[in-house]
C-alpha cells in the first residue's frame, strides 16, 4: 500500500510522515511522490490527477486554523511566500506578525488550499492535533488502515524538509 501525506505548510506533514512510518513499518509513506504534478504542499492539479494506481490513499494533514496563521505569523513563515505567490501573502502595509504576512489572503490560500484537495476521493483529513496522542493516534490508524496496532511511538524530534541555512535567506524574503 502506497501512502502520501501532504498538507500546507507548518501544519505537521514532517511529524505525521515520522509517526505514520514509526508505527506501521508494513506500510510504505511517502511526501513526495516522484510525480512531476505532486508535492506535499501543491495544490491538486485537476488537469494532471493521480492514477488510480498511485496513491491508495492521502492522508492531508490540516491544522487548526487559529495555530496555523499564529505558526506562520508570529513563529516561522517558511517558504509559504514563494510557493504560493499568486496569494501576495507578503505585504509591507496590511500584515500581521514579523514575516509580514497579509492576513486575509493567508486564510484565502487555507481555505482553498484545503478545499482543492477535499474534492479529490482518495482523501483522508486528519487533523494535526489528533495525532499527539496515543489514544488518538490509535483511533486514526485503526478509522483509516483498520488495524490495531500494540504499541504505539509518539515521535519526540522530527527534522524539518530543508534545514535552514544562511545561504537560504534570499528565497525566504
Amino acid at each position: 500500500m502506497n501512502i502520501f501525506i501532504n498538507g500546507l505548510q507548518r501544519t505537521g506533514t514532517n511529524y505525521a510522515l515520522t509517526l505514520f512510518r514509526q508505527n506501521l513499518p508494513s506500510i510504505e509513506f511517502k511526501e513526495d511522490t516522484r510525480h512531476p504534478y505532486y508535492q506535499k504542499h501543491y495544490f491538486y492539479n485537476l488537469k494532471n490527477p493521480f492514477t488510480d494506481k498511485y496513491p491508495d490513499k492521502i492522508l492531508t494533514i490540516i491544522k487548526h486554523p487559529y495555530s496555523w496563521v499564529e505558526s506562520i505569523c508570529f513563529r516561522n513563515c517558511v517558504d509559504i511566500k514563494t510557493w504560493f505567490p499568486n496569494y501576495y501573502l507578503h505585504n509591507t502595509q496590511d500584515h500581521c506578525g514579523p514575516f509580514l504576512i497579509n492576513l486575509k489572503n493567508l486564510c484565502k490560500l487555507y481555505y482553498d488550499w484545503y478545499t482543492n484537495w477535499l474534492n479529490v476521493s482518495k482523501v483522508n483529513l486528519i487533523p494535526y492535533e489528533r495525532l499527539l496522542t496515543e489514544r488518538d493516534v490509535r483511533r486514526n490508524i485503526k478509522r483509516i488502515f483498520n488495524i490495531k496496532p500494540k504499541t504505539i511511538h509518539i515521535p519526540h524530534k522530527v527534522p524539518m524538509s530543508d534545514d535552514w541555512v544562511d545561504e537560504k535567506k534570499e528565497r525566504y524574503k
